[in-house]
């Protein structure tokens, strides 16, 4: 059964009354910047593979296998970091309940 939003203390309907997710939003890009930086330090490690492997081609195969080895750590820990943040932020959001009515703007906690 689909939740029903409360209707809004100015207006008095629940018609243009939408869920604010900003936790969400914001767990989000705190992940990304988070994770993107966790991500680096462990990009040091997959730049040296792929230096490793790319060095059957001299120099370009070295310098393309550590780039993408790094630019790989990097997204893999942002992509990581963006999910659990969500997660989080989420959480947050639904416990703490806030709705912003459009046709009037006003902003309220649920019962």
């Amino acid at each position: 059964m689909a939740k029903v939003n409360p209707k809004c203390p100015q207006c008095e309907t629940n018609e243009y009354v939408r869920f604010v997710k900003t936790f969400s939003k914001v767990g989000g890009a705190v992940g990304i910047v988070a994770g993107g930086g966790a991500g680096t330090s462990g990009a040091g490690a997959g730049a040296a593979a792929g230096a490793m492997i790319g060095s059957v081609v001299p120099f370009v195969g070295t310098v393309a296998g550590g780039l993408f080895g790094g630019i790989l750590g990097f997204l893999g820990g942002a992509l990581t970091g963006h999910t659990l943040g969500k997660k989080v932020g989420k959480q947050i959001d639904e416990t703490r309940g806030l709705y912003r009515c459009e046709r009037c703007g006003k902003e309220f906690e649920s019962d």
